[in-house]
């Protein structure tokens, strides 16, 4: 009888120990990489292989002037950000971690940590939607931006760990290649 118990006490703690680490893991699922991936004219993202609508209006990314807008709320959060909207100023702010990014519509001027930069394309209001450059946004979020010409897809990769020490500063267009000049102090240059 005694070792019986023995037995049902090993197994349940067993048990216990597996559910545990469990939940464990799941809380540390928090700190793993994100893969989003959009597609231009697709109200739907992947996120880590998972669809979601990128907002309940059906909003899709767009190219405006050679440059991708999208409503940048889902992308910031899926990166770990939240993402702030003052009306009356018109302005957005995106905050992750120790990273500050602000914009205003309509104006090409930025500020990342308190350092002015100019954006080539500003941030507009389309169909009652707010739509910011994506690759500006999410380089300064501390992800990297790939873009498909074929397919015209965009998939934007962001590490745990990964951090921007300095802001997007100026990109060069060139037709259908776009090629950022300097994106991060710590990777080498994206050519989309």
């Amino acid at each position: 009888m005694k070792s019986k118990l023995l037995y049902i006490f090993a197994a349940g703690s067993l048990v216990l120990s597996v559910l545990i680490g469990g939940c464990i893991a799941t809380s540390a699922d928090n700190s793993k990489d994100t893969s989003i991936v959009m597609t231009i004219d697709s109200p739907v993202m992947y996120i880590n292989g998972d669809d979601v609508n990128i907002d309940e209006n059906g909003t899709s990314p767009i190219i405006v002037g050679g440059r991708t807008l999208v409503p940048i709320r889902a992308v910031a959060e899926a990166l770990g950000g939240s993402v702030e909207w003052n009306n009356e100023e018109k302005t957005i702010t995106i905050i992750k971690e120790d990273k500050t990014i602000q914009l205003v519509i309509d104006e090409i001027n930025a500020n990342v940590n308190g350092s002015d930069v100019v954006l080539d394309t500003a941030p507009v209001i389309m169909n009652g939607r707010t739509m910011l450059p994506l690759r500006f946004v999410a380089e300064n979020m501390g992800a990297d931006v790939y873009w498909d010409s074929e397919t015209r897809e965009i998939t934007i990769s962001s590490k745990a760990d990964n951090s921007v020490t300095e802001p997007a500063t100026e990109l060069i267009s060139t037709g259908e290649l776009t090629e950022t000049v300097e994106s991060k102090a710590d990777s080498k240059n994206l050519i989309v």
